[in-house]
């Protein structure tokens, strides 16, 4: 977990993508694994975690700061208007996402995803009659 700039602490979280996967249609997390070809392409559905004392003093020694709360702001809102944080914040966050540790956490989450799907049954098709 990175602390940004301003001293806010945040995170990652897929547990509601997870959720989501668990309770899916073999169809639906389907269309989602054949769409994600790599680690980036899950940024849109992976939650930004802050820390309720997000903007405390930068402190390397204590980065587990507060309790986490999904944030307004998504990944896809950064280098955006949409984002409200300092530019110096969101040059550190894309730093972190782009990094080997983050990107690697991220091809495993995807992974999981492939697994998962696979363990799902395929859906079966009514029998019909045709003519």
């Amino acid at each position: 977990m990175p602390q940004l700039p301003s001293g806010r602490h945040v995170g990652l979280s897929q547990d509601r993508l997870y959720d989501w996967a668990e309770q899916a249609s073999f169809n639906a997390l389907a269309e989602l694994v054949s769409s994600a070809a790599g680690a980036d392409d899950l940024h849109p559905l992976i939650d930004l975690i802050e820390y309720e004392d997000g903007h405390a003093v930068p402190d390397v020694d204590n980065p587990d700061r507060g309790e986490p709360y999904l944030s307004e702001v998504r990944i896809s809102d950064l280098e955006t208007p949409a984002c409200p944080w300092p530019a110096a914040d969101q040059k550190a966050l894309l730093a972190w996402l782009h990094s080997e540790r983050t990107r690697g956490w991220l091809q495993e989450t995807l992974e999981e995803l492939r697994e998962l799907l696979a363990s799902k049954p395929e859906p079966t098709h009514p029998r019909t009659l045709d003519g």
